[in-house]
């Protein structure tokens, strides 16, 4: 199994779900400017959430050039956004992650280091979405806000992602605005493999369009210049929900051309 952009891969597993291979897919379409807003009711909803981060997985410093951390990048989105927003001492130190400064760009890797090693990420095989939640409640715990507990809630067998999403998402305060998305890539009816996300939005209708928006760790940005690329937030509409699989994630599909599923959302609660 291949990256749709890199070189070899193997697996960020899900819930015990099949092996495969994670990645990134190719960028839809970005946003420009944000609005914050929160509306979500039973035949409408409308979420935004602003100012989060939207560091790059593939950066100079970690290993492969940070193939298998999409994981803890979008831990490290979650931890720099409460850190900032009344819930301090997340992450040690006074570090904007999305400023373009060589210096800065150094600590935020070293921080993704630290994460990786505090949620127990495998550097050439990955970790999974229980990984990634159990060693989020490590590092919440670790820095004494006991009030805070990440969870996992599986949307493989919801029908109605976006309403759900919606929903945790517009949830008073800070924490709740913290999510991160567990996707499924598959293609000729295989599992390819699983990818994170910081899922920042969800919009849509009862019986019309449903959308998501999300900040994508793998968008290549600028690799390999040891610079932090700025945020590219993509929207991209829902489609076809699938029994055990998700909700299709339309036009989200990969320079391979897969079939890519929203099918979980890790949340704090």
């Amino acid at each position: 199994m291949r990256n749709p952009h890199r070189g070899p891969l193997r697996v960020l597993t899900a819930l015990a779900m099949a092996a495969g291979t994670i990645g990134a897919v190719a960028p839809g379409a970005a946003a420009s400017g944000c609005t914050p807003t929160g509306l979500v009711n039973s035949s409408a909803w409308n979420v935004r959430v602003c100012g989060m981060p939207d560091i790059d997985q593939y950066r100079s410093g970690l290993v492969q050039g940070g193939e298998f951390y999409c994981g803890p990048t979008v831990v490290a989105n979650a931890l720099y956004y409460m850190d900032l927003r009344g819930h301090p001492f997340m992450l040690p130190g006074a570090v904007d992650p999305m400023k373009n400064d060589p210096g800065n760009y150094a600590k935020v890797t070293n921080q993704i280091k630290r994460i990786s090693n505090e949620i127990g990420l495998d550097a050439e095989e990955g970790i999974g979405v229980q990984g990634i939640t159990d060693g989020l409640n490590r590092m919440i715990r670790g820095t004494g806000h006991l009030g805070m507990t990440a969870r996992y809630e599986s949307l493989a067998l919801h029908p109605f992602a976006g309403h759900r999403v919606a929903t945790l998402l517009g949830r008073p305060g800070v924490k709740s605005h913290v999510m991160i998305g567990a996707v499924l890539r598959m293609k000729a009816g295989k599992v390819l493999g699983r990818h994170a996300v910081t899922i920042v939005g969800a919009q849509g209708t009862l019986g019309g369009t449903s959308r998501i928006t999300f900040n994508d760790p793998a968008t290549l940005g600028f690799v390999g210049t040891g610079k932090q690329s700025p945020e590219m937030s993509l929207t991209y509409d829902l489609g076809q929900f699938v029994v055990n699989r998700g909700t299709l994630i339309k036009g989200y599909d990969g320079y391979n051309k897969e079939q890519i599923y929203l099918q979980g959302v890790v949340v704090i609660d």
